[in-house]
């Protein structure tokens, strides 16, 4: 009786073919070809060659493979110790604030999953722009049976700003049935709106520091209209904002979205208690047809990292 293959390796190449290779026994004298086993079941024969492709293989199916050696008697070795391919399936996520509403990936540093059989898996704030192949099923192994089967995660955290802020009650994702998983996190939108005190006018290009219960400063310049955006957790910040004449302070409580506006003194300002009615007008004027008004900013002070 011939001697069971040795070394047998299985590779998966594209979605639909797997890649086998194996040594001869032994004794592989009278050694007349093989047989491949995929899941228990005989799906293919060949000669002395000890390389075979299977080409009717699914994307998202695991498989187990062995091999036989055969000689001419029909003699037939005991099986080759096997080869496992997992499957994978390309998997993306998308995270949400508590009102539902899309978090910017950027914000968020990374995510840890927590496979069923214990692995953690850690992803990069960049791999997270990506779809990542996760593992989707594996092949068990019975009592003369192989049988395949689903693998789940868990998010174990999502980390904001050095922050978990992976909200209660997660469930556990199967890659190979949601392939798109939400993810709610325990965050909530803070608008800020920044305008001129006396006119009322949005001051673009003003810049502001969040800073974290912990020291962390997070910048933000205000857009065209005077407004920034951003999706904190709970807790209280200290605002700083860089303003045209003069530095603001404020603290923010953040339990639920939340809307925050500063009223800043700008050179126009100035014109106008100082009594330039024509200084003012013509400031005025020039905001009124839709001119920049150039204003001198305080140098930038900068931000103290703890």
């Amino acid at each position: 009786m011939p001697e069971a293959p040795q070394g047998l390796a299985a590779n998966r190449v594209g979605p639909n073919r797997v890649d086998l290779n194996w040594t001869t026994t032994t004794d592989n004298v009278g050694v007349t070809g093989y047989e491949i086993y995929r899941n228990g079941v005989l799906v293919a024969t060949t000669d002395t060659t000890t390389t075979y492709s299977d080409l009717s293989v699914d994307e998202g199916s695991a498989y187990a493979y062995t091999v036989r050696a055969r000689d001419a008697a029909g003699n037939r070795s005991p099986e080759s110790e096997p080869a496992v391919v997992s499957a994978q399936v390309p998997v993306t996520w998308s995270f949400l604030d508590r009102a539902g509403t899309p978090v910017n990936l950027e914000r968020i540093q990374s995510m840890t999953l927590r496979k069923c059989q214990g692995e953690r898996l850690v992803f990069t704030a960049q791999q997270l722009r990506e779809p990542q192949d996760l593992a989707s099923s594996q092949v068990v192994f019975g009592h003369g049976t192989v049988s395949e089967e689903d693998l789940h995660y868990t998010v174990e955290e999502v980390i904001v700003d050095g922050k978990n802020v992976l909200a209660p009650g997660q469930t556990t994702f199967t890659p190979r049935r949601e392939r798109e998983w939400q993810i709610v996190l325990e965050l909530h939108r803070v608008r800020f709106r920044v305008a001129d005190r006396l006119v009322g006018s949005p001051l673009a290009g003003v810049r502001m520091a969040i800073e974290s219960p912990d020291g962390h400063l997070t910048a933000l310049t205000t857009g065209l209209r005077g407004q920034a955006t951003i999706e904190l957790p709970p807790g209280e910040y200290r605002v700083i904002i860089d303003g045209p004449l003069l530095a603001s302070t404020r603290t923010i409580v953040v339990d639920g979205p939340l809307s925050v506006e500063f009223a800043l003194f700008t050179v126009l300002d100035v014109a106008l208690l100082l009594g330039l009615p024509a200084a003012a007008a013509l400031l005025i004027a020039a905001l009124l047809v839709g001119r920049f008004l150039t204003v001198r900013q305080s140098p930038a002070r900068p931000w103290r990292q703890r």
